[in-house]
């Protein structure tokens, strides 16, 4: 299950609710844009808190700009107030974050710190890096360098991770080395 930014017509902000009447166009492109990342967050918040992922456990979600929209945050949250509430409802049998851990794959493309903040807070197993091309903000032609520059500091194992192992292991590519 792939979840990408605005998720559905019935979830896009964009023009909607996001911005005041009196925005002009443009703000309303920037602010609707910064909109559809909290968007992501609220889909993936509601996504933890139900029975989808326990039920389905064979299910992967992967969530385009992952590293942009408070994503390891809502694991956290989620579980946190499922401990508080011991699970009052008993609908899950384990906490969100394990099924966030089992289950959840964050991608970023265009973010210049967040990739590591990412790796840091839910590990190298559960993000990607998400191609761009065909969108208007695509990193091309200098894609390439953004990735080495943004991945720089991380070791080989860890770039081939993102970069291939890990989307290959999750969409069951088989690649030859």
């Amino acid at each position: 299950m792939n979840f990408h930014i605005g998720e559905s017509q019935t979830s896009f902000n964009m023009f909607g609710r996001a911005a005041w009447q009196s925005t002009d166009l443009a703000e309303k492109l920037g602010l609707g844009s910064a909109a559809l990342f909290f968007e992501n967050a609220r889909v993936l918040g509601n996504l933890l808190d139900s029975e989808v992922l326990e039920l389905f456990s064979k299910v992967k979600s992967s969530r385009s700009r992952a590293a942009s929209d408070g994503f390891p945050s809502c694991s956290s949250r989620s579980t946190m107030r499922s401990m508080r509430q011991d699970n009052a409802n008993g609908k899950l049998k384990m906490l969100p974050s394990t099924h966030f851990l089992r289950q959840v794959y964050g991608c970023f493309r265009f973010e210049k710190t967040a990739p590591s903040k990412l790796l840091e807070d839910i590990g190298v197993k559960n993000v990607l890096f998400e191609t761009d091309l065909s969108h208007p903000t695509c990193l091309y032609p200098d894609r390439r360098e953004h990735v080495e520059k943004v991945m720089e500091y991380l070791s080989p194992h860890v770039r081939r991770s993102v970069l291939q192992d890990n989307a290959a292991k999750l969409y069951r590519i088989f690649t030859s080395g």
